[in-house]
C-alpha cells in the first residue's frame, strides 16, 4: 500500500511538471446534452411541459374572462323566487336552509321573537316554517321580488330583522343584495361564504364598528325533498344587529 501510495505521488509530480512545460493537453470535457426530446422520452408524451405564456396572451386572456363575467352579473331575473340574480343562475344556487342551521344559532336573535322578522329569499317556503317553529311567530317569506319589496315604505317599517340565506350567483348579485340591504337601514344577518369577511367590497359598504359575525361549524343545507348536505366555510354576516358578546 506504501509503495502504491509512493508511487501515485510521483505521477502526479511528473504530470504537474509536464502541464507546466506545455507537453500535456488536457482532454476536452463532452458537455451533457439536455434536449426537450430527452425530457419527453424520459415523462412520456402526457407529461409535455406546457408552453409558457407571453405577457399578450395574459393579457388577452384577462380581457376576456372580464368581459364574459361582466355580461352574467347584474341581469334581472323575474320569477317566483324574486327578482335577484342572473339569467343563467343555476337551480344549485338556491338551498333550503335546514331546521337545524336556524335552531344553532335561533337563541342569538331571541330579542327579535316578538318581532317581525323578513326572509325575503324564497325558495320552497320551508325556512318559514322552521323560524316559527322556533319561536320567531312574525317570520314572513313570501316570494315576491327582493329588490321591489325592500323599497316599500309601508312593509319595511313594520320590519324588525332580515334574516336569510341569499343566492350567491355571482360576486354581482352578492354586491347588489348588500347595496340594497345597507340601504334600506334594517339590521340584517346574511348567510354567506367566508371569504366575504376579507372581501373588498363587503369593507366599503359596511361600517366595520356595525358588523359581527357567527362562524358555525357546519350549515345544513337541502333541497327540497332530498337528503340534508352540511356546507363548511360559511357564515352568518350580522349588520347592526348588536348580538351579545
Amino acid at each position: 500500500w506504501l509503495k502504491l501510495r509512493s508511487e501515485c505521488g510521483r505521477g502526479r509530480v511528473r504530470m504537474r511538471k509536464l502541464r507546466q512545460d506545455g507537453n500535456v493537453t488536457e482532454p476536452r470535457r463532452r458537455k451533457r446534452k439536455r434536449s426537450g426530446k430527452a425530457e419527453v422520452d424520459d415523462l412520456g408524451e402526457h407529461q409535455k411541459k406546457p408552453k409558457a405564456k407571453s405577457d399578450n396572451d395574459e393579457a388577452s386572456e384577462e380581457y376576456v374572462t372580464y368581459s364574459e363575467q361582466s355580461q352574467v352579473e347584474r341581469p334581472s331575473r323575474e320569477g317566483a323566487f324574486g327578482n335577484y340574480g342572473a339569467v343563467s343562475t343555476k337551480s344549485d344556487d338556491e338551498w333550503q336552509t335546514c331546521r337545524q342551521s336556524w335552531e344553532q344559532v335561533a337563541h342569538l336573535f331571541s330579542r327579535f321573537r316578538k318581532k317581525r322578522v323578513w326572509q325575503p329569499f324564497y325558495y320552497d317556503g320551508e325556512c318559514q316554517r322552521h323560524l316559527k317553529s322556533l319561536g320567531f311567530k312574525k317570520a314572513i317569506n313570501t316570494p315576491k321580488d327582493f329588490f321591489v319589496k325592500i323599497k316599500e315604505e309601508k312593509f319595511m317599517d313594520s320590519v324588525a330583522l332580515i334574516w336569510d340565506n341569499p343566492p350567491y350567483t355571482t360576486q354581482g348579485t352578492k354586491e347588489k343584495i348588500l347595496e340594497a340591504l345597507v340601504a334600506c337601514g334594517k339590521p340584517f344577518a346574511m348567510l354567506l361564504p367566508l371569504s366575504c369577511l376579507h372581501a373588498a367590497f363587503v369593507r366599503e359598504m359596511l361600517e366595520p364598528q356595525h358588523v359581527q359575525a357567527i362562524i358555525p361549524r357546519r350549515v345544513w343545507v337541502r333541497k327540497t325533498g332530498e337528503a340534508e348536505v352540511p356546507f363548511k366555510y360559511l357564515c352568518w354576516l350580522c349588520y347592526r344587529v348588536r348580538l351579545e358578546r
